[in-house]
């Protein structure tokens, strides 16, 4: 961040001292055109001469500023293609991004073509005046030569003369290394020419790769929100579900409360029939002890016949008789008391063997919660650990390879959380549904 600054600052500088017309305080401020113009008629006035009477079109909308900013890269590329033997592509810089926005990335790419054109033009304006200072010196050198010549008469054959054509000679030999200097300097340009193309195409290739990795960043972006989506689904229909849960065991805890109570209060009933069972079993046990007695005493009142009359002897039997039959009622009543008190006390022993079944399988079902719970907890804890790895990833994103392998695990692992979410919910609902149907 720091180097682009400084780049933009640097680039900003040169600008002020092109002795442009215009203030400037922003790169931002380049996207009209009318800057790039002034540098294009100073890179080269009679190449560029068409643009003096082209008029730029000062706006805020970003459609003229766009047609502009299109027309001086055009000229630009022409000037690469006829003067640099290059060509410029139009993806190689984003005008439309620079006319809207001011995008300071797609200017500093343009103006590194720009400064490609003004080094190339500075090197054969260097060229060709070094190369004319040469020749003017020649020339004059020759010619002082040639008036020494006249001036004096002297005979080709004097020696004077041969020390003129040794410096003549050494002139010649000077402007022959000059020359193969220039052809040098020419190897020298063509040279990087070559490297500035394989430059342009490697910048080019990384360009693409750079857009095919923000193309993975944002199917990944979105795979990503596709994924919380679905967890953040899942978690609702899981507490749904874990509402519903504690409803049930709610109300299953009410119910088991009210069959406890209801043993309790049968507890007492067995207790009182047991009791009045008992109280009764003695009875039982004294009427027979009384039927003993009576029936001992109708055989001592038969045997003392002269003691009393026969009607006597009738009357006490018939009222024998019906005490009697009233005992067997009783001894029957008792009986039948027993057996029901015994079914009773049966159908008890299977409601508290239920009862202790159903609480057992309530406590298997809330262990199981319990875990499917801490899995739901892990499962998020990774969609949180995921979100951070992709804040991550959004901050380095130059690193392509590694932050696309990043991604792609990322999105493996939260995809198998996923499943295993939707997998664990669907397992919740069903043992809820089983646990409900048991209960009923």
């Amino acid at each position: 961040m720091e180097f682009n600054l400084n780049l933009n600052n640097s680039v900003l500088e040169w600008i002020k001292n092109q002795n442009i017309n215009e203030e400037i305080k922003d790169l931002s401020e380049i996207r009209n055109g009318s800057i790039l113009k002034t540098l294009f008629l100073q890179l080269n006035p009679t190449f560029f001469e068409f643009l003096k009477n082209y008029q730029i079109q000062k706006s805020e909308n970003w459609l003229i500023r766009a047609k502009n900013l299109k027309l001086l890269f055009e000229a630009l590329s022409k000037y690469f293609e006829e003067k640099m033997n290059q060509k410029l592509r139009s993806n190689q810089v984003n005008i439309y991004k620079i006319a809207r926005t001011g995008d300071e990335q797609e200017i500093i790419k343009l103006f590194k073509f720009i400064f490609l054109a003004f080094h190339s033009e500075f090197k054969e304006k260097i060229f060709e005046k070094n190369l004319q200072i040469f020749i003017e010196k020649l020339i004059e050198e020759n010619e002082e030569n040639q008036n020494l010549i006249s001036k004096n008469k002297l005979d080709l054959k004097k020696p004077r003369n041969f020390v003129q054509k040794e410096e003549f000679e050494d002139l010649l030999e000077a402007y022959e290394h000059l020359k193969d200097q220039a052809l040098k300097l020419k190897e020298d340009y063509d040279f990087l020419e070559g490297n500035f193309d394989k430059i342009i195409d490697g910048n080019n290739q990384l360009r693409e790769k750079n857009q095919e990795l923000e193309f993975k960043l944002n199917q990944s972006k979105n795979n990503y929100n596709l994924l919380l989506n679905s967890c953040k689904q899942s978690e609702e229909n899981f507490q749904k579900q874990e509402e519903k849960w504690k409803q049930t065991v709610s109300s299953q805890e009410e119910q088991n409360e009210k069959i406890k109570e209801n043993i309790k209060i049968k507890d007492e009933k067995i207790f009182q029939i047991s009791k009045d069972n008992d109280d009764l079993k003695d009875e039982i046990q004294q009427l027979k002890s009384e039927i003993n007695s009576l029936n001992q005493e109708i055989s001592q009142i038969q045997s003392q016949q002269n003691s009393q009359t026969t009607h006597s002897l009738r009357k006490r039997i018939k009222e024998l008789e019906e005490i009697n039959e009233k005992q067997n009622i009783q001894i029957f009543q008792l009986q039948t008391n027993e057996s029901k008190f015994e079914s009773e006390k049966k159908k008890l022993k299977e409601i508290i063997k239920k009862s202790d079944e159903i609480a057992r399988k309530n406590q298997t079902k809330i262990e199981e919660l319990t875990i499917k719970a801490n899995e739901c907890d892990h499962y998020r804890s990774l969609v949180e650990d995921f979100q951070s790895k992709q804040t991550n990833i959004q901050k380095d994103h130059l690193d392509n390879s590694q932050n696309t392998q990043t991604i792609t695990d990322l999105y493996i692992v939260n995809q198998n959380s996923e499943s295993n979410t939707n997998q664990n919910t669907k397992s919740l609902a069903d043992e809820l549904s089983f646990f409900s149907n048991n209960f009923k």
